[in-house]
């Protein structure tokens, strides 16, 4: 587990926590952080800008006690200006947006930067990558998808700090992702938590 993955230059894993047993979140989080879990990922989706929706602020805020893991958003929201301040109150400590709900992403990465957090950028597989080029020099992070958002599906890869991304689309190729240098840190958003302990206990995690 890591309090602060800037400063951790090895593959990291983030779960998900949307793959949880909301019933019984807390030790979950615990389990999955004990198996080899570096942080925790926080799918956000809002039923606008995808169709599904996950869940908000509060549980955030219900889970922040539990864990000093760190905290990624990912913002799968039409208005992230809206509701990235609550989020970041709730606990969350990096804010990552879809640079397809605005036609200025520099400027909304300056903005949630002001609520005292890392900002991240991403884009559905579909996006040209020249989109989110004027907002590099305002992030930290590079969310590279791999399947269009909104539904649970295998894996993300991510650029921690701004780096190295690569999209992965299961356990093999993470893990030849991870050794190659292509990917800093992968999220198996949809892996059930405890099914995937012993993929947490290989040396991918380990490091």
């Amino acid at each position: 587990m890591t309090q602060n993955p800037f400063t951790i230059s090895s593959p990291l894993i983030a779960a998900s926590i949307l793959s949880a047993d909301f019933g019984k979140l807390r030790s979950e989080i615990d389990d999955v952080l004990h198996s080899g879990a570096d942080f925790l990922h926080l799918d956000i989706m809002d039923g606008h800008f995808v169709p599904n929706i996950s869940f908000g602020p509060p549980v955030v805020k219900a889970i922040r006690p539990v864990t000093f893991a760190y905290f990624d958003a990912h913002l799968m929201i039409s208005e992230p200006l809206r509701y990235a301040p609550a989020m970041v109150k709730a606990g969350a400590q990096n804010i990552t947006f879809h640079v397809e709900v605005t036609d200025d992403p520099a400027k909304v990465a300056r903005e949630i930067r002001k609520l005292g957090c890392n900002v991240g950028i991403t884009l559905k597989p579909a996006t040209a990558v020249e989109s989110i080029l004027p907002a590099l020099d305002d992030v930290d992070v590079v969310l590279v998808m791999s399947v269009v958002p909104g539904f649970r599906r295998w894996f993300w890869a991510t650029g921690w700090p701004l780096a190295r991304t690569s999209p992965c689309i299961d356990w093999t190729t993470a893990a030849a992702s991870a050794a190659n240098g292509s990917a800093s840190a992968m999220n198996p958003s949809t892996s059930d938590f405890g099914k995937r302990r012993s993929i947490l206990r290989s040396p991918l995690a380990a490091r």
